[in-house]
């Protein structure tokens, strides 16, 4: 019987000569696809990884003339505008994919004769990206409210988590598209100081909140017309922890400089003071991004968390000239896409531009560095999930290991050491690849 939280469809009747399709599909709300066949297509399955794309996946035939298959997509449910002969393999990514829209998927097989059969049961998937505003917060000993913005696609669904029974989220703990989520931190009655990490559209927002017996200081912030910083004014925070600002230019500005504690430290979009033991300053002012002249132009480069490009901020360039950027992820990130004047052009690690006769734009992204957890499971029971499961950076995963009727578990080993006869097993904070195996005996 299904799971209640999934959709049964049927389709059946679809033939030409030996390749044919009689399917279940299942949709799974957790973005796990599943549909069953007595011939073509017997396992197809959409996996939502860190950027659009998509990964798909099916179980072989078993014909022997089976020379591969195609999977076909588009925007639209069985009007499908591309397609890609994937070969003869199993699973297959499909990538070059935009945010924040639908995309409907389907499988065919063909035979060494050119023989394709009609179209496996489909599936869709909707592509998102989020991000967050502020990343984290400082919270005096006495305790504080705040909210935190979510920016997203329209249709897009997120969830919000608090991290720790000190921290509610007291307003929007679900949503779709852009949206609010409000918390609350009660007060500390401890002498040290105390962090939670919540959750939030799937990224880590922060809240460090001092003690009875900690320390503060202030740090001023401040921006000059033509641009902000947040959080503003006086910022109160304990000894030994952290925060960081964010500079932008408000339309027709660019950042002409930072400057923290009376030392300018460049045109840069966000600066963070660490393990803070005085007072501080940061101040920002801005610069108007209309050409100087008809002969001089400005690019305006800016990334976001997980690395830096180089030059950064409102570069002058002359008239024709060519002007290279340099993209670089930190540890523990990839380089998600680069959008020049807000084009995308991928994962790339340079760009240039040549011939320069106006303004441009040019923004980085990044995403957390994925892991794979292999899971497998033996004759007598399942593991769930199983197969190369993909994990973020940081991230845990959760497995279950059932018996069959008239089985019992034997025991789990994991990175080939056992964990005994378990019937579940967590990673917790992944950073590399794991292995996971359940083997089963009769009672």
């Amino acid at each position: 019987m299904a799971r209640p939280d999934m959709i049964s469809l049927r389709r059946t009747g679809i033939s030409e000569k030996r390749y044919r399709a009689n399917a279940v599909f299942q949709i799974c709300v957790r973005f796990s696809f599943l549909f069953f066949t007595a011939g073509l297509v017997v396992l197809l399955f959409a996996v939502p990884i860190m950027a659009a794309q998509v990964t798909l996946a099916w179980d072989s035939n078993t014909e022997s003339d089976l020379a591969g298959y195609r999977i076909y997509y588009g925007n639209a449910s069985r009007n499908y505008t591309m397609f890609i002969d994937v070969g003869k393999v199993n699973t297959y990514t499909v990538t070059g994919l935009t945010d924040g829209n639908i995309y409907y998927f389907a499988a065919t097989a063909y035979s060494t004769s050119n023989v394709e059969s009609a179209y496996s049961v489909e599936v869709n998937h909707r592509t998102c990206s989020y991000s967050i505003s502020p990343p984290s917060a400082s919270v005096t000993q006495q305790g504080a409210t705040g909210t935190v913005q979510v920016t997203t696609q329209a249709g897009c669904p997120w969830v919000a988590s608090s991290g720790a029974p000190w921290v509610t989220i007291t307003s929007g703990n679900q949503g779709t598209g852009n949206g609010t989520a409000s918390y609350s931190v009660s007060a500390n009655t401890g002498a040290t100081a105390r962090t939670a990490t919540s959750t939030i559209a799937g990224k880590l927002f922060t809240i460090n909140q001092a003690g009875t017996g900690s320390t503060y200081y202030n740090i001023t912030a401040s921006a000059g017309t033509g641009g902000t910083i947040s959080p503003p004014g006086t910022v109160n925070k304990s000894a030994g922890t952290s925060q960081t600002f964010f500079i932008t230019p408000g339309p027709g500005y660019a950042i002409s400089s930072v400057v923290v504690d009376g030392t300018p430290v460049g045109a840069i979009t966000s600066y963070t003071f660490n393990n803070i033991a005085a007072n501080h300053t940061i101040a920002a002012s801005f610069v108007s991004s209309v050409p100087v002249s008809s002969s001089t132009y400005t690019i305006t480069a800016s990334a976001e968390t997980g690395g830096t490009i180089s030059p950064s901020g409102a570069v002058a360039v002359s008239r024709g000239a060519s002007k290279s950027f340099t993209i670089s992820p930190s540890q523990n990130y990839d380089i998600y896409t680069v959008y020049v004047d807000g084009s995308w052009k991928g994962p790339i690690s340079s760009y240039t531009f040549t011939g320069i006769s106006a303004n441009h734009t040019i923004n980085a992204k990044f995403t957390l560095k994925t892991f794979t957890i292999t899971a497998s499971a033996g004759k007598g029971g399942t593991i769930s999930p199983s197969g190369s499961v993909s994990v973020p950076y940081g991230y845990g995963k959760y497995f279950s290991i059932r018996p069959n009727t008239g089985y019992r578990v034997s025991r789990v080993l994991v990175n080939g050491v056992s964990k005994g006869a378990v019937t579940y097993y967590r990673f917790d904070n992944v950073t590399k690849n794991h292995r996971i195996s359940a083997e089963f005996v009769k009672k």
